[in-house]
């Protein structure tokens, strides 16, 4: 495809959000801003120079964009970009979930189109989306590729050893943002009680305290993939939908109608006898 800056697919960009917390302790906006260094490893099958950018500050409007060349098609090769630390905008400091910095890796040519620079290696004011102008466009070239890997993004002017951590460590980071949980072959959402006819209340605890209250909910989509049961199942006459919930658990709404149970009863949920059945909750930034 050719470049246009009206195409809205070549504003997009592969990206991280990090939480404010993050950047709590940076000192940026003042004089004492310490500098970052991103480190991580690329490969493509088109040759050129790219480029990414770290966004943030009160309203997302400061952007350091740096470039990167690839010499080589289709072979990994190791990145280090120093990040000096900004000493101009206004970065408020707090401790809070939300969002706080963004880092971005641009696949596209806008040309000198909007939201693109030729400032490079500097803190600017605005959202420069789009990268360097010298970015070089994958979209052109059909089955074009591009990987990213080992991204690291830490305090100081050195880049360090990628840190490999545990399974476990970065299984439990990722179910802060996002927790997918099966009901596969009978086994249980969790418990709760009937509330009249045709629903059932159940408390759904999550496996890790999530970033904040989700606020979505996700499902299979087919309603006979979920069941109530007490001493006999009432198979799922709509797919449940989210109803209260907190960092540590939610209120989920599981319809069977004609259920046959008595308002008020314990019951359960569950999965009917198959694999496809879940709920997902994302509290993503």
């Amino acid at each position: 495809s050719s470049s246009a800056a009206s195409d809205v697919y070549k504003r997009q960009a592969i990206g991280q959000r990090l939480e404010r917390n993050a950047a709590a302790n940076f000192g940026w906006g003042t004089s004492n801003a310490q500098s970052l260094t991103l480190s991580f490893y690329v490969r493509s099958s088109k040759t050129g120079i790219f480029s990414a950018y770290l966004i943030g500050g009160d309203g997302f409007n400061r952007t350091f964009t740096f470039e990167y060349t690839i010499a080589s098609a289709n072979t990994w090769q190791k990145v280090e970009q120093t990040i000096t630390g900004d000493t101009g905008g206004s970065w408020t400091y707090s401790t809070d979930n939300s969002i706080g910095l963004g880092l971005n890796f641009v696949l596209e040519n806008l040309g000198s189109g909007a939201g693109t620079t030729s400032s490079l290696n500097s803190w600017q004011a605005g959202n420069n989306y789009a990268g360097s102008t010298n970015q070089v466009n994958l979209f052109d070239t059909n089955g074009a590729t591009w990987y990213v890997a080992g991204v690291q993004l830490e305090r100081g002017s050195v880049a360090t050893q990628f840190e490999h951590r545990k399974e476990s460590d970065e299984l439990a980071q990722c179910h802060r943002y996002y927790q997918k949980i099966h009901g596969s072959s009978l086994s249980y959402f969790g418990v709760g009680n009937v509330d009249g006819a045709t629903m059932a209340q159940i408390l759904v605890n999550f496996i890790t305290e999530m970033r904040s209250a989700p606020g979505a909910m996700e499902t299979s989509g087919t309603a006979s993939d979920y069941s109530i049961r007490m001493n006999s199942n009432a198979t799922g006459t709509s797919v449940p939908v989210l109803s209260n919930r907190t960092t540590k658990n939610a209120m989920v709404i599981f319809y069977a109608s004609g259920h046959g149970f008595t308002n008020g009863q314990a019951v359960f949920a569950r999965a009917a006898n198959n694999t496809n059945g879940f709920l997902g909750f994302s509290s993503e930034l």
